[in-house]
């Protein structure tokens, strides 16, 4: 098949919304050209991506979190999805994504360093991060809920962790 083909193919496939993670998150079936390399020849590909934006994402879009705070964000909650969620979820998650080849020795270091991080923080920290970085909750909603400004115990909770991620050479 030519690469005009599979291009052609490529693009005629629908995109189909499904729901995931109980409905949390928003994702789309996608079929995608996958470029030839050295070893395999140019095919195509189906798999899931999430399109749901996370609150991280949304606040460094509106500037109340910095570049260095949304990267150790990220690797925060890549260290739960990793280390946690992919544990409990396995054998749904191995149908999806093909995550069933994951080698358990990065599963538990994830995790570990998860915890970790977390322990770098204090009680109020901790609690900041879970609701809104890990799981996804407004910050307006989780200051309303705490009745506390909240920004600036998230802008220090996450340089914390930015320092801790850096110290461990991450």
């Amino acid at each position: 098949m030519t690469a005009a083909a599979l291009r052609i193919a490529v693009t005629d496939k629908p995109e189909i919304e499904i729901p995931l993670y109980g409905g949390r998150m928003k994702g789309r079936v996608v079929t995608e050209l996958e470029p030839a390399d050295g070893e395999h020849p140019a095919q195509i590909v189906t798999h899931i991506r999430n399109d749901t934006q996370r609150e991280a994402e949304r606040l460094y879009g509106l500037g109340r979190i910095n570049h260095d705070q949304l990267i150790a964000a990220n690797m925060l909650r890549d260290d739960y999805e990793i280390g946690h969620r992919r544990i409990k979820a396995a054998s749904w998650e191995a149908a999806v994504d093909g995550s069933f080849g994951t080698d358990h020795l990065m599963r538990s270091a994830a995790a570990e360093e998860y915890r970790l991080a977390m322990n770098q923080l204090s009680r109020d920290q901790r609690r900041i991060v879970q609701d809104v970085i890990r799981d996804d909750m407004r910050l307006e909603v989780w200051a309303r809920r705490w009745r506390c400004h909240g920004e600036g115990l998230l802008q220090a909770a996450l340089d914390g962790l930015a320092t801790h991620y850096e110290r461990s050479g991450r």
